[in-house]
């Protein structure tokens, strides 16, 4: 029985040359064969890099079109509202600022009255004055703030503060009315002056419900109706005119169909 002969390793490893550990070059015999494949260099690198950016640039052009481009027609504009907008600009202007001005005034008297009688909190005045000073806004005399401040200083201490009117016996009534207030300011915040004629009437109705809590007096009152009258009045004059003008088209047009049907009965 032949016995095999079995191939003993070299207890010592080959580092260099060919079939080495270290250093070890492809044989001519791989290259030939093409079993050896170059690795890819920088060449190859920068080229997929180039394809990245190519790739990303594209996505970027498909989400953000070209800004200078210039877009074919013009955006619509509102040219009239469906709500009747009956008092001009220049008189929005006034009659709010008298508003705003009414409410301001009345609401500080109300606010310096309550605080010589001890009713109004140290905290809470440190709370706004601290607000006021962080917007970087002017020192204010007594309690001259903007209206939607001196309603947040009133809120503040609603349960110490003597109200008037209905606000004094029904709590109810006194939450609706500084709820309103609040819509009131920051609405009044807003000048926009093309208000519908429902806005300024529900402001002026919520304007006089807020200075009926205030106290304030009777010259005040009297002062209010008659701005609140001659808005009114505006109101309704402007709302006949445009009524008397679709009246007299729309009896046109009445006409005109009845005389159309008088012709070509069927």
């Amino acid at each position: 029985m032949l016995r095999t002969t079995k191939r003993l390793r070299s207890p010592h490893k080959k580092l260099f040359g060919e079939n080495g550990w270290l250093g070890r070059n492809p044989s001519m015999t791989e290259l030939s064969n093409g079993k050896y494949t170059k690795k890819p260099g920088l060449k190859t690198f920068g080229e997929k890099v180039k394809q990245h950016v190519e790739d990303l640039a594209g996505d970027v052009v498909k989400v953000y079109p070209n800004p200078f481009r210039r877009e074919v027609g013009h955006p619509k504009i509102v040219s009239k509202l469906t709500l009747p907008v009956s008092v001009d600009p220049m008189t929005q202007a006034k009659v709010y600022s008298e508003m705003e001005a009414t409410i301001c005034v009345i609401a500080n008297k109300f606010l310096v009255q309550e605080y010589r009688e001890g009713r109004i909190s140290a905290e809470s005045i440190n709370k706004v004055t601290n607000f006021w000073a962080s917007k970087n806004r002017t020192q204010v005399i007594e309690f001259q703030f903007d209206q939607g401040v001196q309603r947040d200083l009133i809120s503040y201490n609603i349960r110490t503060l003597r109200f008037n009117g209905e606000c004094a016996t029904n709590p109810i009534v006194l939450h609706s009315t500084l709820y309103n207030w609040k819509a009131v300011a920051k609405e009044m915040s807003v000048r926009t002056f093309c208000n519908p004629d429902s806005v300024i009437r529900k402001h002026m109705h919520d304007t006089h419900k807020i200075l009926e809590m205030l106290g304030a007096s009777l010259g005040t009152f009297l002062a209010f109706q008659d701005l609140q009258m001659r808005t009114l009045a505006l109101i309704k004059g402007q709302l006949e005119k445009d009524f008397q003008h679709t009246g007299i088209r729309d009896t046109r047009s009445t006409f005109t169909t009845l005389s159309s049907y008088q012709a070509n009965p069927e």
